[in-house]
């Protein structure tokens, strides 16, 4: 268009296609930085949220949806949700609900890395599958490391009281386990994962007294590292 206004006599043409030229640059420019700063600061899209939350609308047994977070690792989602489902559910039965709800997430979702999954009661009170002051337990610890982070406690299941480290962030093969220092030597406590819910909980239960000094140990790939933390006794316990 510029080089057809100059050819029919009008010299300024040129120009003025160039500044609108320039303004469409902009414009892109400002709407790329937009959403670039967006994804720096780990937030998401609105839409993105209101994918999860339709999503979990289509499984049965998620009465609510109580709390959603999601992040954008690079090209890839990571989402974490508190789910609610009824007083009465069995651990049997909230694994297999956040397990349908996580099929269903990765099937709205494409670029859906990974989902962490934590039931609740419908009330926003632990489900019975994690009520972890029931037997009167120390607080849980908060955990802070390069690998991770998050927080580990000693929680009731319907197999005793068992050891749980919940992360705070996905990290894929990460490995960890739990060395108590005892008067009469270590204790270890093996951690497997959770599928579903990514926490990792102790295959045996920790020894009495509840009161001691640790190490969480883990372990990504090779890269080791060592967290100490201690527990101690409710004082009316």
């Amino acid at each position: 268009l510029g080089a057809a206004g100059v050819w029919l006599g009008f010299p300024l043409a040129d120009p003025i296609i160039g500044l609108l030229i320039t303004l469409a640059i902009f414009g892109i420019v400002w709407q790329s930085s937009k959403a670039v700063f967006t994804r720096m600061l780990d937030g998401v899209e609105p839409h993105v949220i209101d994918e999860i939350k339709h999503a979990a609308d289509h499984i049965p047994g998620v009465s609510s949806v109580l709390d959603v977070k999601a992040r954008w690792v690079g090209h890839r989602l990571v989402a974490e949700l508190d789910i609610g489902l009824a007083g009465a559910t069995t651990v049997a039965h909230a694994d297999g609900v956040a397990a349908a709800l996580e099929h269903e997430l990765l099937d709205h979702l494409p670029a859906l890395k990974s989902a962490r999954i934590r039931v609740r009661s419908a009330d926003g009170a632990s489900a019975p599958a994690s009520s972890p002051h029931a037997h009167g337990a120390p607080d849980p610890v908060p955990i802070r490391g390069r690998l991770t982070y998050g927080s580990l406690s000693i929680v009731d299941t319907r197999d005793g009281e068992r050891m749980r480290f919940e992360p705070g962030a996905f990290v894929p093969g990460l490995e960890a386990r739990v060395v108590i220092f005892r008067p009469g030597g270590e204790e270890v406590l093996t951690m497997v994962r959770n599928a579903s819910s990514g926490n990792f909980q102790s295959v045996e239960a920790p020894a009495e007294p509840h009161e001691f000094k640790a190490d969480l140990l883990l372990d990504c790939a090779g890269d080791l590292e060592r967290l100490p933390f201690a527990m101690s006794e409710p004082h009316a316990h």
